[in-house]
């Protein structure tokens, strides 16, 4: 472009041109045609720039087609469900809806890792996590926790001996109610009790009264059945009571139905009690228990009218002790 401004300055010199060029204003002209040309080789650089990343831009695509094709031919060349490399595996966790994965053949815990289910501290897998996993195979993941329960309760004495035949009993009342408190160790397999263990053990009878064989009594028989009485000292069976004073004696060897004579064979009237009833006797403020007794015998005693029994002693001093009280007769 410089070349084409000096070429017509020239060309206007040789001419004899009547009008004369400033020389500024032919530098500014020659100025003006350099930016020109600066501004279209710009263009042109930017033009083949273009052209250039178009060019990378079909090489990456050509890359990325043939990538494709080659993943598209491993894809296809892979083993599919049928193949040996890969299986089915079903887990089941916690006794609730069934999962099945398809997978590569790898360990259970991996199995586990794309099903994304977590095994908890209380869990329990059917197969190690570290077994190969095979076609058709259940994991199974059940939850099982302990816990410790204790409970009371009231139950018959014939109840208790089924439930606990190897504990003793001998402390314990046939005809009461058994308390029973007990600690278990209950197994809970997902939220369900599937056993326990007996863990501790206690029991008594509910019974607060007395057992006649606790009582300190002057009578010298003893019931066939050892019978209870009440916090106060009666029987809780008994059939009536006869209230009135007792005589005490100590003679005699053989009573009115023919036995020796001992302590707890009494004298009665036999039209009021007959022979061979038995008795519960002790005296009307319960400080004194002649025991359990028999009507054998009978006496004088019956004319005066007031007397209700007289109670046989081994020893006049014993009887003098006695001496007449106010007695309870408990008809057995």
């Amino acid at each position: 472009m410089l070349k084409t401004v000096i070429a017509v300055l020239a060309k206007v010199k040789n001419s004899n041109a009547s009008i004369k060029l400033n020389k500024k204003i032919c530098i500014a002209l020659a100025f003006l045609f350099a930016v020109s040309s600066l501004s279209i080789a710009t263009v042109r650089y930017s033009t083949i720039s273009e052209v250039k990343a178009l060019s990378d831009d079909s090489s990456e695509a050509l890359t990325v087609t043939t990538q494709s094709v080659t993943e598209q031919e491993t894809t296809t060349s892979a083993p599919t469900y049928d193949n040996i490399n890969l299986c089915k595996v079903t887990i089941v966790k916690h006794a609730k809806r069934a999962q099945s994965v398809i997978m590569r053949k790898d360990t259970a815990k991996k199995a586990l890792g794309v099903a994304k289910v977590k095994v908890g501290s209380h869990d329990v897998v059917n197969c190690k996590l570290s077994s190969k996993v095979y076609d058709g195979q259940k994991i199974v993941i059940n939850e099982v926790k302990y816990k410790n329960r204790s409970s009371t309760k009231k139950i018959s004495y014939k109840k208790f001996r089924k439930l606990y035949p190897d504990q003793d009993a001998s402390n314990l009342d046939k005809d009461s109610k058994v308390k029973v408190s007990k600690t278990e160790r209950v197994k809970y397999v997902n939220g369900v009790k599937t056993s326990s263990k007996l863990k501790s053990l206690r029991y008594k009878s509910l019974f607060k009264g007395k057992k006649y064989s606790s009582l300190k009594t002057v009578s010298e028989l003893k019931p066939a059945k050892d019978f209870k009485l009440s916090k106060k000292g009666i029987p809780l069976k008994y059939k009536k009571v006869i209230k009135g004073t007792a005589s005490a004696y100590s003679c005699g060897s053989h009573t009115a139905t023919g036995k020796r004579v001992k302590p707890g064979y009494i004298a009665v009237n036999p039209r009021q009690i007959p022979y061979g009833t038995k008795l519960f006797i002790r005296s009307s403020d319960g400080s004194y228990i002649y025991g359990y007794a028999s009507a054998e015998d009978t006496g004088g005693f019956v004319a005066w009218g007031n007397t209700v029994a007289d109670l046989f002693f081994w020893s006049e001093s014993a009887c003098r002790s006695f001496g007449r009280r106010s007695i309870e007769i408990y008809v057995l």
